[in-house]
């Protein structure tokens, strides 16, 4: 993606969650290395970017990131515990 926002990357987390193949992680692992510091204070981005990363089974890298984040929302926790249950 050439010109990246939040908005481009939160459709994307929501597309790769949807994904019932391997190139889910994949593409999640690509594009967090792309993500922009100040994306991570959009709670709407890191909820989308939890739910992909529970949902293709990646709960170490999604409890690092709910662990890192200041402000949590109920929406944040709903997404870790779903990701929990799925694996």
């Amino acid at each position: 993606m050439k010109q990246t926002n939040v908005i481009s990357f939160t459709i994307l987390c929501n597309a790769c969650a949807l994904l019932q193949s391997d190139e889910g992680p994949n593409i999640i692992k690509q594009m967090k290395a792309d993500i922009r510091q100040q994306f991570y204070s959009n709670i709407q981005f890191v909820t989308s970017l939890l739910d992909a990363l529970g949902k293709c089974g990646d709960i170490t890298s999604a409890q690092t990131l709910f662990d890192s984040q200041k402000n949590k929302d109920i929406e944040m926790y709903g997404a870790l515990l779903k990701g929990s249950i799925l694996c």
